[in-house]
């Protein structure tokens, strides 16, 4: 009679054990789960804020061009053109003749005297060159005082006024080292910058006196403003100097420098 308490006591534990044992196993199971959902937004948002900051930098360090554009003072931005670049009136002798230019002297009329730029293709034609065929080159017509032999005179050169939209004034050249042969900006007509070049010293290689070269002005000083470029050749053709000719053309404005490295002798700011 006794031993009914005992069995039932025995039995009501083990059915506690059971329960137990029950109750307790689905409240393990989450822990690894959410220990791996919040693991893994972790590392998703630090590799996205990673990523995106690598991305600016990129893009800052890679635009030059908007770096140029935040050093032009505020109050020009509205005239500076979006435009890569912007030629200036016949910059590049388009027309065959030297229409909106103005030529004193007689150092740039072409070999019959006429007031005239040279053909490059019939001047290569015809041998019209010294050492090698003129080159580097993306006009049919370019300004020089290269007539051959003795025929060097002194002239110069002057572009029509041009309103300033670009930060610079690219255009091609060839010319020696020489005190009487350069290149002018002017304000007002009156020169500010004097440019003096050898284009036989490019570093670029081997130059040729009849391969142009690159060369680049900064003109953003005047933007917005009026300015014109002066060509200037002080040569009178001897024995000694018979090939110290000055050669021109191409003449645009630009966003970009191209100045070929190592043919700008000398850039002189004139004082006011």
């Amino acid at each position: 009679m006794n031993k009914k308490p005992i069995i039932a006591f025995i039995v009501i534990l083990i059915l506690l054990v059971i329960l137990a044992f029950i109750a307790l196993k689905p409240s393990q199971s989450p822990a690894p789960i959410r220990s791996i959902t919040t693991s893994k937004p972790s590392k998703t948002a630090n590799t996205t804020t990673s990523t995106s900051t690598n991305t600016i930098t990129k893009v800052t360090n890679s635009t030059p061009s908007s770096q140029n554009n935040s050093s032009i003072p505020t109050q020009y931005q509205n005239c500076i053109s979006p435009e890569p670049v912007v030629p200036i009136p016949n910059g590049n002798f388009s027309t065959g003749t030297y229409q909106y230019w103005n030529i004193t002297g007689q150092g740039f009329l072409n070999e019959t005297g006429s007031p005239l730029p040279t053909n490059i293709i019939a001047a290569n034609a015809e041998g019209s060159y010294y050492g090698q065929p003129w080159g580097n080159y993306s006009g049919t017509y370019f300004a020089t005082t290269y007539h051959g032999g003795l025929s060097l005179s002194p002239g110069n050169l002057t572009s029509p006024t041009f309103k300033v939209v670009e930060p610079y004034l690219n255009f091609r050249i060839i010319s020696p080292k020489n005190s009487l042969l350069y290149v002018e900006l002017l304000y007002n007509g009156k020169p500010f910058r004097i440019n003096h070049y050898n284009t036989l010293n490019s570093t670029s290689g081997n130059r040729q006196q009849s391969i142009f070269v690159n060369a680049t002005m900064p003109i953003i000083n005047f933007a917005c403003q009026n300015v014109s470029v002066r060509v200037v050749s002080g040569v009178l053709g001897t024995i000694t100097n018979r090939y110290d000719f000055i050669a021109v053309g191409d003449f645009v404005q630009s966003k970009h420098n191209l100045q070929t490295p190592g043919t700008l002798v000398n850039s002189t700011v004139v004082p006011p």
